[in-house]
């Protein structure tokens, strides 16, 4: 990768998907690779690697199109690949390393015994954590950082030719805001999904007090217990939802807005109490122009706990009143 980082990776320690998942698997599998279908016939499981590189998408990569995908599409050949090997109806995972989403077709294929992984662009170590992420010697921890909606749900990315306008609400917030205008929205995933080899409950949420000035930090807590029979690693989000906007304010406000995160260790069968600090100043907002100033709007505020920001996954919340 010769990005913006200008990364050079040691080929002498790097390790591909293929070799990665190769040495994980050990010397009691046989593990080989292909680029068709074909390859896989043979296959008790098979792994499909898809998506792009840097320089198919890195804007400092001096391309024909400059470096800028303008579809969510797969290169071609790669969506027809991955419906091959499905139709083989053997268990399947599909790999994607993009810099960002890409659209997901083969998800309402017949065969649904079925995983997909987006590693993003995992680094010259990668294969090895792709090999023990498959093979179970490591579980699955990461969540998205965006939403990953249909293609057709986002929005318009010009407004002219050469011009772009980035709004005020943008990623989650933007679909936040459009539901709450009545509009329909469909997301793939969204923002903050991830999946491991066990499930979680959540429970237990509490607020360390009802009322707060605007310098607090408010601690709450919320208990996680890990209900299946592998250890595993969760991430708890904690959205807020503010009050309506004041009366003589012109600033635009999100239907909610992550506020604190933590990552907690949860054993098997067990259950822990993970704190999500919430710094009061972290919810203010700018009013007026260059010559503004920052305001926290008195009131009540919603505190929503869960694993990602969809509706129905934040199931636990508590209100706190902020005042001067």
């Amino acid at each position: 990768d010769r990005g913006s980082s200008r990364v050079n990776a040691d080929p002498a320690r790097s390790y591909g998907p293929f070799h990665g998942i190769q040495q994980i698997a050990g010397p009691e599998r046989t593990v080989t690779s292909g680029n068709s279908a074909a390859a896989a016939e043979a296959a008790d499981t098979v792994v499909v690697i898809v998506g792009y590189t840097p320089g198919d998408e890195g804007e400092e990569y001096y391309l024909a199109e400059g470096g800028d995908r303008k579809s969510l599409d797969l290169p071609p050949g790669h969506n027809e690949l991955v419906t091959q090997v499905l139709d083989q109806n053997k268990p399947t995972v599909i790999i994607v390393q993009s810099g960002s989403i890409v659209n997901l077709p083969w998800l309402s294929h017949p065969n649904q015994n079925q995983a997909t992984i987006w590693a993003g662009y995992p680094g010259m170590r990668g294969g090895l954590a792709l090999g023990k992420l498959l093979f179970g010697e490591a579980n699955f921890s990461g969540k998205l950082p965006m939403a990953w909606p249909l293609e057709s749900e986002l929005p318009a990315f010009k407004t002219e030719e050469t011009r772009t306008e980035m709004g005020f609400f943008f990623g989650y917030r933007w679909y936040d805001q459009k539901a709450a205008l009545g509009e329909p929205v469909s997301l793939v995933f969204p923002f903050g999904w991830g999946v491991s080899y066990t499930t979680f409950r959540y429970s237990n949420l509490r607020l360390p007090c009802a009322d707060v000035t605007e310098d607090a930090v408010l601690y709450v807590e919320v208990d996680i217990t890990n209900t299946g029979a592998v250890d595993g690693e969760e991430v708890p989000m904690l959205f807020v939802a503010g009050p309506p906007k004041p009366a003589g304010m012109t600033g635009e406000r999100n239907v909610k807005e992550l506020k604190s995160f933590a990552k907690v260790v949860v054993p098997a069968r067990s259950t822990v109490t993970a704190t999500l600090p919430v710094r009061v100043q972290d919810l203010r907002h700018w009013e007026g122009g260059a010559d503004g100033r920052w305001v926290i709007d008195p009131g009540d505020y919603t505190l929503l706990v869960g694993p990602n920001a969809a509706p129905d996954a934040l199931t636990l919340s508590g209100v706190v009143n902020i005042h001067p």
